[in-house]
């Protein structure tokens, strides 16, 4: 005979904290996180080493629930000449608020992710960062990293990778890096600074998984096809 378990939702919330403790995670922000964002004066307006570009313009758009405030990367596309379309894919841009080593830095660092729960969410971010100060909403002014890319009417990339050019200069340089996916191609990494995604292309990587913190070497860069490729070094 099966015997039924009844839980309250405060039960079901104490342990997904119970949990995320025993896997080595925060599932409360810090003290020092909450100081650090009562200092936070509002969005940051102006870029830290480069003049803006003003993209409000265009018709950015989201594949997030139409109520949801938490708006961390649009895109949006406009038309060119001999049916190519140019690709714009905005990420919110919360380093020009949140200094690298700070406080709200450490515990993202620390956790990685959002983990999701059936009673409760433990944000990878604080709720003021992530759905006002940093979030890309509609009607609002916020700064964001942008890609551009002018893909061809047969589906090919015309326009040399921004991030390939950014990295082409730093061959043999060691990154912090997450794996962000794996496909039939091989492991996806993405270094944190700056934020460039590419291959791991050599080393052992069955034991990676999607979140895994690793230490990664760029071993080669190919800026006309925007291949970036990493070997594992941790």
């Amino acid at each position: 005979m099966a015997v039924a378990s009844h839980y309250e939702r405060s039960d079901l919330a104490r342990i997904a904290c119970e949990v995320m403790r025993e896997r080595g995670l925060e599932p409360e922000f810090p003290a020092a996180v909450q100081e650090q964002l009562r200092h936070l004066k509002g969005p940051r307006q102006e870029a830290k080493a480069a003049p803006l570009h003003d993209l409000t313009g265009l018709p950015w758009c989201s594949l997030d629930n139409d109520d949801s405030r938490d708006l961390d990367q649009l895109t949006a596309c406009t038309p060119q000449h001999g049916g190519a379309v140019t690709i714009f894919v905005a990420v919110a841009d919360v380093d020009a608020l949140v200094e690298q080593g700070s406080p709200i830095d450490r515990h993202a660092w620390h956790n990685t992710t959002a983990v999701y729960t059936s009673a409760r969410n433990f944000p990878l971010l604080p709720e003021r960062l992530s759905t006002d100060l940093s979030s890309l909403n509609p009607h609002v002014e916020r700064l964001a990293v942008v890609t551009e890319m002018l893909i061809a009417a047969d589906g090919t990339l015309q326009r040399k990778s921004e991030a390939a050019l950014l990295l082409q200069t730093h061959l043999g340089q060691r990154y912090d890096a997450l794996v962000t996916g794996r496909t039939d191609s091989g492991t996806w990494v993405r270094i944190l600074t700056p934020p460039v995604e590419g291959r791991l292309a050599f080393g052992n990587d069955d034991d990676l998984a999607v979140g895994r913190a690793l230490r990664v070497q760029l071993v080669s860069v190919d800026v006309a096809r925007g291949y970036i490729d990493f070997t594992r070094v941790d």
